[in-house]
Order: structure tokens, then C-alpha cells, then sequence
């Protein structure tokens, strides 16, 4: 039996009868209740299972409970024990050590170990009580904690809940942020578009009538952009912000334009120098105006009212005054009027092209609409000063007794400039009105005066000489057509219409009445005579016109009538021709025979008339000149003569032709011919 089993036995042999013997260990657990006391063995150590063996002792319980609760409580306190391994062997090496094993060496021991243990346990019981008030010290340490905890979890836990809301609040805030961030962003832009900027507005604030701000421009043009933008923004319909930058930028723009204005004015009211110099500024300011028409036709009008006054003045002094001492004025040459009206005319064509060019350099920046909408009005505006005096002294000039040339040098002189000068300008220009009418002035003068002389040189027409050739009238009145056509500014200024027209009307003036002239004077001639006598006057006309261009018409006409008058004087002479050979009474007989409806009767004429007669013919085809009528050597051009002498051969031929068909003649019609031939070709 083992010590541990003894001293349990010896505990317990009062109340238990039998205690089974175990291989190692024996716990023991007494129940109070049931009286029974049970023991475990166990053997965790040396094998992988474990033996239970429970034993219940029954014993007497009753009997004395206080002994078997202190067994109990004995037992349990060795069965709590923890015997390891180690503890094993140390009671093995106790056994060993403790030879004598008698009852009182048992005791000893056992005191020993009680005391031993006595001891322990009041030093574990003095420790304890210094653990327990340290452990005392620890838990109200430890309950502070708790409690700090507590408050800290309390704190961590309130400041959970302030932290959530403050991350809502962080999340509200950025999209507030974002929403501002967006808003701002917005409200920029939109101002940027739709308002003008700081130093745009001091540009338009600095600018004087003397000066202009360098960025004044940039910033009209920018209100401009903006008042379009929000006039456009307008028309939405829901939004009333746009009519308020638009009634704002029209404010504004109001003033800047009123600014802009009396500048033009201050600058253009010092233009009234010959040299001007026109500044990019000035330029930029007529660009910027031409979109606001009232505005721009107003500065406009400064521009052009001191030019004019400019104008007026330097014609009043040319004409009164001069410049250079070797130059005279042009009122001193009134009395030449070509000169006067030239110098006057030239004056303002230049001023005229001066101008024009001083306006294309003003209003160069504007578009092309602008300039060809204002500048003839323009141009038309600075001249119509020059109209007044210039055409005082042109009518005093057309009022002189002036002859027909000189009108038609001055009609000329009137259309060229009108036509120069009248294209630059409006058409309801003061000085082009005054152009126009000195030129119609000047052509009603000069048709009067054309009809006026050659009335009086037709009165000095006379009847023919016996040399029919024209009379001097004629040659005065184609020396007068000359003297007109050959005008050099007549025939280099005048357009091709223009041209056409005059010719038409100065060969209509001289040509027709001196036509019917001689045609009254020369009702007394004889056929042939008043034939010959229209050949050469005719011709003298026709050699005459032919030298002009735009005379087709006219040649054609005379043409006609040279080829009447020629065939007159070829018939003439054709019948003389015939009375002299005296083939007269054969050719009626022929005719008379072909004219009848009867067969041809050959017929027998006296054959020596006949005869000689046909002889007299063959002569007269040799030397044909011998036999024509003096009227015929009257013709004054060589050309009429040899159609004469042409004609009349070849009416003879036919003469010839019909008598071979009605008589029996000795020759045939083909000789004939060739003598006529022959005889045409001689000189």
C-alpha cells in the first residue's frame, strides 16, 4: 500500500469499510447527501486510456458528520492535488529516504509536513494578504479603468455618433462645395460672356474727344458681342437677365458711341488743309461706326463738311488767285472760253479724284457694301459746292455769241467730265446735275448755232454754173462738217454711243438741208444737166463723210442717190447716143416687133440708112468719147465717169441686142461685145 493510501486509510478507518486498491492514483469525492464516498483512479500518464474504478463506502454516516466531513474535505484537498510526473518521483525519492518507517517516524513526518505546511500556508497566507491587497489596489485600479472605459466607450461612442454626423455634414458641405464650386464656375463664365471687364471698362471711361483709350475699340467691339449674345438670350423667353445686359451693354455702348462720335468730329473739323493726314485711329473709328448707319452718315457729314468748305475755298482762289507767280488765275482767261472751261473743268476733276482717294484711305477698314454705298454720297456732298460758282460762270460763257465748233469743243468738253467725273458720284449729286445741264445747255446752244450757219451759207446758194461743178456753199458747209468732226477731243474723249450720236446729228444738220438746197436751186437744168450736177455734189459729200467712222448709214444713203442720178445722166446719154448714130427709129421698130404676138418678119429698111447707121455704131465702139454728150466730161470724179461710160456701152449692147433679133445686121452680138469691152478698157 502506498503512503498516499495510508494516509487516507488512516484518515478514514472510522467510516470506511474497504477501499479498492488502484494501480496509481485514488481520488476520492465524498457525497454528503447519499453518505457515499467515491473513488476515481486514474492513469493519465502511462497509457492512452483511462481505468475508472468507483467504490462506494458505505459507512454510518450519521454517526458522527462532522468526522466524515472533515474526511471529505481532507480527501478533497489531497485529491486536488496536481501530482505530475515530477512530484512522483519526488515522493519515490522520499520513500527512500525515510528507512525506518514506524508509526512514529510516520508521525513525526507528518507533523513535520504539518508544520511544514502550517507555515507555508501562513506564509502563502501572509503573501496572499499582500496579493490580495494588491489585488484589491489592481481592481479598484481596474474599476477606474472600467469606469474610464466605460467613459471613454461612452465618449468613443458619442463621438461615433458626432463623428457620422460630421461626415454627413463633410459630405453636405463638399457637394455644397461642388455645387458652389460649379455654381462659381458657372457665374464666371456667364459673366465673362455677358459682362464687360475692368479694364474694358476704364478704356471706355478714359477715352476723350482728343484721345482715344488703345484697347477703346477692343471693348466696343466686346459690348457689342455681349449686347448680341444677350439679346439672343433674351428670346428664351423665361429669362429676364438677358434684357437687363441688354439694356445695360446698350447704355454703354450709348456713351461709347457719343464718344467715339465727337472724336470723328473734333479730328475731321481740322481737315480743312491741302495736306491731310488721316491716322489709323480715325480709320478704326468709321470701321467701328459703320454698323450704326445714323451715327455713321453724321460723322460722315463732319468729314465732308470741312472738306468742303476746303473745296469752295481753293476754287475761289484759283479762279481769283494764284499760287505761283507764273501762274495766272483762271479768270484771266474768260475771254478764251475753251481755256476758262477747261481750267475750271480740270480743277474739279482732280479735286474730284483728290477726294475720292481721301475717302477710300478714311474709310479703308470698312466693307465693301459701305464703300459702295457712301462714297459717291460722300464725294457727292464735298462738291456740290463747286456747283454754284462753276456753273455761274460756264452759262456766262455759253451766253457769248460762240460759234458751232467751239460749242461742240465745249458739249465735248461738258460729256467727257460728266461722264468722269458723274460716275464717281450719286446721282442725285448737285454737281453732277450741273455737268448735266451745262451739257445739254451746250448742245441745244451748239445745234442752234450748227442750224443757224448753215442757214446763212445755204442763203448764199445760187443757181449752177455751165461747169456744173458745186457751188462754194457746198464746200463752206463741208468745210464746217470738218471743222466740227475733226474736233480732237471729239474724237478721242466721246464713247463709240456718244460718238454715233453727234455724227448723226451734225450730218442730219449740214447734210440734209444742203441736199434740198441744191435740189431747189437746180430745178431749171435740163435732166442731164441737173443729173450731173447732183453727181458732183453728192460725191463731194459722200468723199466727204466717208472719212468718219459711224457714217455707214449716211454713205448708204447717198449711195442711193448717186446711183439714181447716174442712171439718169446713162439714160441720157444712151438716147443722144442712139439720135446721133440713128439707130433711134430702128430700136422703137424692134421693140415694137418683139412686143407683138406674131411671128418675126424680117422686113427690109432702106439699107443705105440702116447700114450707115450700124456703121456710124461700129465706129462709136472704138472711140466711144466722140459721141458722148459734153455733160459727160462736167462730172467731176474719174470713178463716176468710168461707171458712166460703163453703163451706157452696156445699155447701147442691149439696144444692139434687140435690133440683131428683130433685123438681119452684119456683125454678131459677140464681136459687138468685145469692141464694148475694148473700148471700156481704153483710157
Amino acid at each position: 500500500m502506498t503512503p498516499l493510501r495510508r494516509m487516507a486509510a488512516l484518515s478514514r478507518r472510522e467510516s470506511c469499510r474497504q477501499v479498492t486498491q488502484c494501480n496509481e492514483f485514488t481520488f476520492l469525492r465524498v457525497e454528503k447527501e447519499t453518505s457515499t464516498l467515491t473513488i476515481q483512479t486514474q492513469q493519465p500518464h502511462n497509457s492512452s486510456s483511462v481505468n475508472w474504478t468507483l467504490l462506494y463506502l458505505k459507512s454510518p454516516m450519521s454517526k458522527d458528520s462532522a468526522i466524515h466531513s472533515h474526511l471529505a474535505m481532507d480527501v478533497s484537498r489531497v485529491l486536488q492535488i496536481n501530482l505530475n510526473p515530477d512530484m512522483l518521483k519526488a515522493f519515490k525519492t522520499l520513500s527512500l529516504v525515510c528507512g525506518d518507517k514506524s508509526e512514529s517516524v510516520r508521525q513525526n513526518l507528518q507533523n513535520t509536513l504539518g508544520n511544514r505546511i502550517l507555515s507555508v500556508n501562513k506564509e502563502i497566507c501572509d503573501n496572499f494578504s499582500a496579493l490580495k491587497a494588491r489585488y484589491d489596489d489592481a481592481m479598484d485600479l481596474l474599476n477606474e479603468m472600467e469606469k474610464s472605459c466605460s467613459t471613454m466607450s461612452n465618449h468613443l461612442r458619442d463621438t461615433r455618433t458626432e463623428t457620422v454626423k460630421l461626415i454627413n455634414q463633410i459630405a453636405k458641405l463638399r457637394k455644397q462645395i461642388e455645387y458652389t464650386e460649379n455654381s462659381t464656375s458657372i457665374l464666371n463664365n456667364f459673366l465673362s460672356e455677358f459682362q464687360l471687364k475692368a479694364e474694358e471698362l476704364d478704356a471706355l471711361k478714359s477715352s476723350t474727344n482728343e484721345n482715344l483709350s488703345p484697347n477703346f475699340f477692343h471693348a466696343i467691339k466686346r459690348a457689342e458681342q455681349i449686347h448680341a449674345a444677350a439679346k439672343q438670350l433674351s428670346l428664351s423667353g423665361t429669362n429676364t437677365v438677358g434684357l437687363s445686359i441688354v439694356e445695360n451693354m446698350a447704355e454703354v455702348m450709348r456713351s461709347a458711341f457719343d464718344t467715339l462720335y465727337h472724336f470723328i468730329q473734333t479730328q475731321c473739323r481740322r481737315m480743312t488743309s491741302e495736306t491731310v493726314s488721316i491716322g489709323l485711329t480715325l480709320c478704326e473709328a468709321f470701321m467701328t461706326m459703320q454698323k450704326r448707319c445714323t451715327i455713321f452718315e453724321y460723322s460722315l457729314e463732319e468729314f465732308c463738311s470741312a472738306r468742303r468748305s476746303f473745296l469752295i475755298h481753293i476754287f475761289i482762289d484759283s479762279l481769283s488767285k494764284s499760287s505761283d507767280s507764273r501762274i495766272k488765275p483762271i479768270e484771266s482767261y474768260s475771254h478764251d472760253p475753251l481755256h476758262y472751261i477747261g481750267d475750271m473743268l480740270a480743277l474739279i476733276h482732280q479735286a474730284t479724284v483728290n477726294e475720292k482717294e481721301l475717302l477710300l484711305s478714311l474709310l479703308k477698314l470698312c466693307d465693301k457694301g459701305v464703300l459702295e454705298k457712301y462714297i459717291p454720297l460722300a464725294l457727292s456732298k464735298i462738291t456740290d459746292g463747286l456747283s454754284r460758282p462753276f456753273k455761274i460762270r460756264a452759262e456766262q460763257t455759253l451766253a457769248r455769241p460762240l460759234g458751232p465748233v467751239i460749242l461742240y469743243q465745249l458739249y465735248v468738253m461738258f460729256h467727257f467730265h460728266l461722264t468722269t467725273v458723274g460716275e464717281k458720284l450719286s446721282k442725285q449729286s448737285e454737281l453732277r446735275s450741273c455737268l448735266d445741264d451745262c451739257e445739254q445747255l451746250a448742245m441745244k446752244l451748239f445745234q442752234n448755232c450748227l442750224n443757224t450757219k448753215v442757214c446763212s451759207i445755204l442763203k448764199k446758194f445760187h443757181a449752177c454754173q455751165s461747169d456744173l461743178v458745186p457751188v462754194q456753199g457746198v464746200s463752206e458747209l463741208l468745210q464746217l462738217l470738218r471743222d466740227v468732226l475733226h474736233t480732237p477731243s471729239g474724237t478721242t474723249v466721246l464713247h463709240a454711243d456718244d460718238k454715233k450720236r453727234c455724227y448723226s446729228l451734225v450730218f442730219a444738220s449740214v447734210i440734209d438741208p444742203m441736199l434740198q438746197t441744191l435740189t431747189m436751186y437746180s430745178t431749171d437744168l435740163s435732166p442731164v444737166d441737173f443729173a450731173t450736177y447732183m453727181l458732183n455734189c453728192i460725191n463731194a459729200v459722200h468723199s466727204a463723210v466717208a472719212m468718219y467712222e459711224f457714217s455707214n448709214q449716211r454713205l448708204e444713203m447717198l449711195q442711193a442717190q448717186i446711183e439714181v442720178h447716174l442712171g439718169n445722166v446713162v439714160n441720157e446719154m444712151a438716147n443722144y447716143i442712139l439720135n446721133k448714130v440713128g439707130l433711134t427709129e430702128a430700136y422703137k421698130k424692134a421693140l415694137d416687133n418683139n412686143n407683138s404676138d406674131n411671128q418675126r418678119q424680117s422686113f427690109q429698111l432702106p439699107s443705105p440708112d440702116f447700114n450707115s447707121s450700124l456703121e456710124k455704131f461700129y465706129t462709136f465702139l472704138n472711140s466711144p468719147e466722140t459721141l458722148f454728150m459734153p455733160q459727160f466730161f462736167k462730172i467731176s470724179s474719174p470713178t463716176i465717169q468710168n461707171k458712166v461710160k460703163g453703163k451706157t456701152i452696156d445699155a447701147l449692147i442691149g439696144v444692139y441686142d434687140k435690133i440683131q433679133n428683130s433685123f438681119h445686121v452684119a456683125r454678131h452680138l459677140s464681136e459687138i461685145k468685145a469692141l464694148a469691152a475694148l473700148a471700156t478698157n481704153q483710157k
